[in-house]
Formats: C-alpha cells, sequence, structure tokens
C-alpha cells in the first residue's frame, strides 16, 4: 500500500505540477496550449531529426557503458541495446522512477546480469551522470560566462565523485545490519554480495571504470546537444547554447528524482524553467518551450522503444526457456 500511495501521490503532484506550469487559470492554460501545438507544428523538421540523431547515438553510448559497469557479464552490446532503449522510454512513461526497477529485472532476464551487479550498475550509472552533468554544464557556463549555474555544477560533480568513492564502504557499513534485519537469507545476501562486488569496479577494472565515464561524458554531450537543438526548433533560436545545456540537465535531473507522475509531465518542465531562471532567464516563453521540448523529446524516446520492445522481449523469452 505505501508503494501505491506514493505513486498516486506523484501523479497528483505532477497533474498539479502541469496545471501551475500552464498558469493555474483556465484562459492562461489554454493560450499556453495553443501556444505549445503551435510551436510544435511549425518546429524545423530539420533539427528535430538532428536531435533524433543524437538522442538515439546517446542511448548507443549508454549501451555501452552499462556493458562496461556490469563487468561480470558478457552480454553482448546486441542484448543491451534494446533493454536500454526500453528502460529510457518507460522513464519518461511510468512514474517514480519505476523504470529503473524495470531495468534491473530486464537485465536479469534478458542478459543474464544478477540483480546486484545490475542495480549496481544502475546506482554507478547515476553517479557517473552526475559527474559528467556537472563537468559539462561547468565547461559550458564557463564558456558562456554564467557565474550563477558554477556552483550547482560543481555540487554535482562532487556528490557524484563523492557517491562513487564511498559506495562500496557504503554497502559494506549496512550489509550486516540488512542481513540481520532479513534473517540472512540467501536471496537477500546473495543480491548483496553482488551489488558490493559490482560497486568496487575501480578496484577491479580501473581502465573499465574510465572507460565508463569517458562514455558518460559522451553520451551527456549528445544529449544536451540534444536539448539545445530542440530548444531551437521550439523558437528559442536566440538562446546561448550554455543556458540550453544548464535547462537540459536540470530537467533531465528532476526527471532522475523518484518524484515525478505520469510521462513527467509538469515536473520535467518546472526543471528547465528552473534551470533557464538559474541562467538569469524567464518567461512565459521558456515555459512554453519547456513543454515543447519535453513532448518531442518524450515522442522519440517511446518511439524508438515500440520499436526496439519486440527485441527486447524476444531475447527475454529465449533467455527464461534456457
Amino acid at each position: 500500500m505505501p508503494g501505491i500511495a506514493r505513486v498516486a501521490l506523484a501523479v497528483a503532484a505532477g497533474l498539479a505540477a502541469t496545471w501551475l506550469m500552464l498558469g493555474a487559470d483556465a484562459d492562461t492554460a489554454s493560450s499556453r496550449i495553443s501556444s505549445i501545438v503551435r510551436d510544435i507544428s511549425v518546429a524545423s523538421p530539420g533539427l528535430i531529426a538532428a536531435a533524433a540523431v543524437l538522442y538515439a547515438l546517446s542511448l548507443l553510448v549508454r549501451a555501452w557503458r552499462f556493458r562496461a559497469l556490469a563487468f561480470r557479464s558478457s552480454a553482448s552490446i546486441g542484448t543491451i541495446l534494446p533493454v536500454i532503449v526500453v528502460h529510457a522510454g518507460l522513464g519518461h512513461v511510468l512514474p517514480v522512477r519505476l523504470s529503473d526497477v524495470a531495468l534491473v529485472g530486464l537485465m536479469r532476464t534478458s542478459a543474464g546480469i544478477p540483480a546486484g551487479h545490475g542495480t549496481a550498475a544502475v546506482i554507478m550509472a547515476k553517479l557517473l551522470d552526475l559527474c559528467s552533468m556537472g563537468l559539462l554544464v561547468f565547461a559550458a557556463v564557463a564558456g558562456g560566462l554564467g557565474g550563477a549555474p558554477i556552483a550547482v555544477s560543481l555540487a554535482l560533480l562532487a556528490l557524484g565523485a563523492a557517491g562513487l568513492a564511498l559506495l562500496p564502504a557504503v554497502l559494506g557499513v549496512l550489509e550486516k545490519p540488512i542481513e540481520r534485519l532479513t534473517g540472512g537469507r540467501s536471496g537477500i545476501a546473495g543480491f548483496l554480495a553482488g551489488l558490493k562486488d559490482a560497486s568496487g569496479l575501480w578496484r577491479h577494472s580501473r581502465n573499465r571504470f574510465f572507460g565508463a565515464a569517458l562514455l558518460s561524458m559522451t553520451a551527456w554531450s549528445l544529449k544536451l546537444a540534444m536539448f539545445a537543438l530542440l530548444a531551437r526548433a521550439v523558437g528559442l533560436a536566440d538562446v546561448p547554447v550554455w543556458q540550453a545545456f544548464v535547462a537540459g540537465a536540470l530537467t533531465d535531473l528532476v526527471m532522475a528524482v523518484p518524484v515525478h507522475g505520469i510521462f513527467s509531465l509538469g515536473t520535467a518542465e518546472a526543471g528547465w524553467a528552473a534551470g533557464f531562471a538559474l541562467a538569469g532567464v524567464t518567461g512565459e516563453k521558456v515555459i512554453i518551450a519547456g513543454f515543447g521540448v519535453h513532448l518531442l523529446w518524450m515522442a522519440m524516446a517511446v518511439l524508438l522503444m515500440l520499436v526496439c520492445l519486440p527485441f527486447a522481449g524476444r531475447r527475454a523469452g529465449r533467455s527464461g526457456a534456457e
């Protein structure tokens, strides 16, 4: 029941945030919805196509990164890629990051990656995301002479680096108490052992760890460039790239926190507006563009998910039969 209540609360909060972002009264909401539809309908097909290519490439790079992080697995990139694409699509559709739970399950059934190792790979990927996001936003902001977001970018970098450094130690401290609370059940013990083992990638292979970090930087470079193209496509042609980077990073960061509702509506747009506000830009045009960027991004993610879902499902079924 607590899980159901949490999902219901997130959905309600997402609906409330959407209504507030649209203007909180019927006339303003109607006007903004019309503007959103108009901006999407006249958006440059070339910019949208280029953004879609960057997004698809970022998913391919993320699949290679997951393969590097799940270093105990011999699963091929052809097995991992469809699952990563499905996970990305579900991240837009499902509330409160249920897509991360689905990712661990899909990797276990389709790629044979144990739940503990898969969970560790997901956690490390998120921590590497924070580091990459912090570094790239810092570089973009410094290049654009935008001082306000620098502290945020450095905080993200520090948080991600600290998490990666401390994760094995934290798991080591928690291992015994969790085993006592669960009565030492073999399934829990095996999960914790796998989680602790996989989280120590730095100790097992520094080359693989640095490779995963480089892949994270590449994936985020592609994704932030996608946000910049989508911003231009929906009418923010005069926005500097560094401001679009800050807005895109905060949008994705908000979506990574398990508080959003279905389709991430409202919360994603709030992250977009907050990112531009941090960069010193506010106004209705930014809010309307946020909805346009989110809807186009979600359309790309869901379309690719639908294309890859049969492949992930077929591999999952074959793995389960074996």
